[in-house]
């Protein structure tokens, strides 16, 4: 399955759902594979599309998270992930208030399956966590994804809140 070959994507025949080719690093094996992702409505009420595994995603599996470079005042948060500085050495981000700018997945077209990965209604249905090195945020398996299973990661408690109209206990 390993390939040099960028993501691409196919549209299935009924027209509603699309399979990817989503390319992911595989620390154990240390290659890059392509693993389908099937993009169709989430299993949670009212929040239009979802990530769903066709191929099972191995622990520790990392894709990026793809979008376009923007500021504070021309992000659209729901799509968007703050980036900030960091240390040029180790790639890890420094502890500022502020982020450097932000990677917009709101074009279809600049972004890719990771935008259509929705945040987890429970803490224990979250299959992914985000993390930044450089200037890249990487989507990472938290354990192995079976087919047929959704992908969730967590957006934070200021999303949770403002978006999802949670609060308390997550």
């Amino acid at each position: 399955m390993s390939s040099h070959i960028t993501e691409q994507s196919q549209t299935v025949a009924t027209g509603e759902e699309e399979i990817v080719r989503a390319r992911f690093y595989v620390p154990s094996t240390k290659k890059y594979s392509f693993y389908r992702i099937r993009i169709a409505p989430s299993t949670i009420p009212g929040a239009g599309l979802g990530a769903f595994a066709v191929d099972e995603i191995p622990f520790g599996a990392e894709g990026v998270y793809r979008g376009v470079k923007r500021t504070t005042e021309t992000a659209n948060v729901p799509y968007s992930w703050e980036i900030y500085d960091y240390d040029l050495r180790t790639g890890i981000p420094k502890q500022t208030k502020s982020p450097m700018h932000y990677v917009d997945a709101s074009e279809s077209d600049k972004s890719n399956w990771t935008r259509y990965v929705n945040c987890g209604i429970k803490r224990r249905h979250n299959n992914l966590y985000a993390e930044q090195r450089y200037d890249k945020l990487y989507y990472i398996a938290s354990k192995s994804i079976k087919p047929d299973e959704e992908l969730f990661i967590d957006y934070g408690p200021a999303y949770r809140k403002n978006n999802l109209n949670m609060s308390g206990r997550y």
